[in-house]
């Protein structure tokens, strides 16, 4: 009970801190799906549409939908999506968490300013407006962790699903190509 005391009473900077080591995990994140998206050329809207034209450098899904065949593509899918989903609940999580630990920031922050106030009389509003406005920066930080964070993810998840599409109307495509070639 003690510990929760001073955790309380020492007002929300150390969640603002805490939030600012999220948002470094998430651009961290942000850069090593981009990176991953920008090598296999998925990361640009349509660059997943483009099979039929493109040969050799198309995208990695239906690059391996070409080279595993029709039997091994759905198993190839699997290992793919995996492969690109990876670290993606980490911008999920954060999109969804990141407000509610600056509110948690700015209920203590608070807290504390009350207490500031009890401790110097009701003569002096201006340290509760000061510690208010410190306060609502948690919320702030938090906020903007979660913009970055499900922009990403969205964005992200919008490739992927673009791509999974494009391995398919290719599968389907090779798949009518065998079946008239087998006739």
């Amino acid at each position: 009970m003690q510990l929760l005391k001073m955790m309380a009473f020492a007002g929300g900077e150390w969640v603002i801190w805490i939030l600012i080591i999220l948002s470094i995990l998430a651009v961290a994140v942000i850069i090593d799906r981009a990176m991953l998206f920008w090598r296999e050329g998925i990361l640009l809207p349509g660059q997943a549409a483009g099979f039929e034209k493109s040969g050799g450098n198309a995208p990695f899904f239906e690059r391996s939908v070409a080279r595993a065949g029709r039997a091994d593509a759905q198993a190839g899918r699997i290992q793919d999506r995996m492969l690109f989903e990876g670290r993606m609940i980490v911008l999920g999580s954060l999109g969804a968490l990141a407000p509610f630990i600056g509110l948690f920031g700015t209920v203590l922050g608070i807290i504390k300013a009350f207490r500031d106030l009890a401790q110097t009389g009701a003569g002096h509003p201006e340290i509760v407006m000061q510690g208010i406005a410190e306060a609502l920066i948690a919320t702030a930080v938090g906020i903007l962790v979660a913009i970055i964070s499900v922009a990403s993810y969205n964005i992200f998840n919008r490739r992927i699903k673009e791509a999974f599409l494009a391995a398919e109307r290719q599968e389907i495509l090779r798949g009518g190509e065998a079946g008239r070639r087998g006739k």
